[in-house]
């Protein structure tokens, strides 16, 4: 596993440059027409995964692999084999939707598309505008000067699926610092975003757009920490789902940080991120992620809403929050984040 992970973090290196963004789910390039960049998204439509799809299909899960990472293409028999199971899952789905662009063919199973040549991004924050949001951003620099060393670093993040279908799944956050302000970036399941955090009253507000695509922003609240280091972060979590009448959806969520800042909060070394990324779509892959997140993570994400003993509205409390810092750790966190490095490699 440990060498198809760095194989994998070679492979995305370039995608991890500062203005890039790397996702744990299939980006949809809009210039290109590449069989297995169109698999891999037709599976995450079709919420099936790649051993799913070889069981439908009668062949080995190897196989299927190979097909989504680009080394060989299926026989005709075995790609109509493929469209019959996806066909199942996505109606209207035909054997011709393979020859179509990358758009089309995005459009045809309701996926959404990138903008092709996307503006440059502005040479400054100060030039992008920021947030129009000017008095919540003022008293955030303030916070920020006295508090803000506690949150750079990157997490691994954890929530159930906009799927409804009860399942976890994960996304990684990396949070910088630039003076006294935070920024952020998000690389989860379908939705890359990048943004500003501002701190507000001990609470961490994500406030982020996605970079490529036009479809939705990121919200995030998470319960500050009291110290100088930020080992976990609970709260709940915002946006639209990546269906075709794009639902608003809202989970809660916990961070568990898994590598420190750079120098001065800056944001962490690419070839972590790299190894990193690699790593968490190794184990998402392969139906992991329940270890990864453990018991005390999982309970806590599963709410109970609208029961008498239980919350009306979706909310992450403080006397229920995950959040802590190095100040209030018990050794079971500790125990926990070495056990998530470990298992991520990092």
């Amino acid at each position: 596993m440990h060498g198809q992970v760095q194989n994998d973090a070679r492979k995305g290196m370039s995608n991890l440059a500062p203005n890039a963004a790397p996702s744990l789910a299939p980006r949809v390039p809009a210039s290109e027409s590449d069989f297995s960049a169109k698999l891999a998204l037709a599976l995450k439509m079709a919420n099936m995964s790649r051993g799913g799809l070889a069981a439908a299909a009668g062949v080995d899960k190897s196989l299927v692999g190979r097909w989504v990472r680009g080394l060989v293409r299926p026989t005709d028999h075995n790609l109509s084999l493929v469209t019959d199971v996806l066909r199942a899952r996505l109606p209207g789905f035909t054997r011709l939707a393979w020859d179509l662009g990358m758009p089309d063919f995005a459009a045809t199973i309701g996926a959404p598309i990138l903008l092709p040549d996307a503006a440059p991004r502005a040479e400054s924050r100060d030039e992008a505008g920021g947030i129009a949001l000017p008095q919540s951003l003022a008293r955030s620099r303030i916070e920020v000067s006295r508090e803000g060393c506690a949150y750079p670093g990157t997490y691994v993040g954890f929530r159930l699926a906009f799927k409804n279908t009860g399942d976890l799944t994960s996304e990684i956050v990396s949070i910088w610092r630039e003076g006294d302000r935070l920024f952020f970036r998000q690389y989860g399941a379908a939705f890359t975003h990048e943004g500003e955090a501002l701190l507000l009253r001990n609470q961490l507000h994500l406030i982020g757009e996605e970079n490529e695509r036009v479809n939705g922003l990121y919200f995030v609240v998470l319960n500050g920490v009291s110290g100088e280091r930020a080992l976990r972060l609970d709260g709940v979590f915002c946006t639209v789902f990546g269906d075709k009448l794009h639902t608003p959806s809202a989970t809660l969520i916990v961070y568990e940080r898994v590598l420190d800042a750079g120098a001065n909060g800056s944001l962490a070394d690419p070839a972590q991120l790299a190894m990193l990324h690699a790593s968490l779509r190794h184990h998402q892959d392969e139906g992991r992620l329940r270890e990864l997140a453990g018991p005390q993570i999982e309970k806590a994400l599963r709410a109970r809403l609208g029961a008498d003993d239980a919350d009306h509205v979706l909310r992450a409390p403080a006397h229920r929050s995950l959040s802590v810092s190095e100040l209030d750790a018990t050794p079971c966190v500790y125990e926990h984040m070495r056990e998530l490095r470990s298992r991520l490699g990092v």
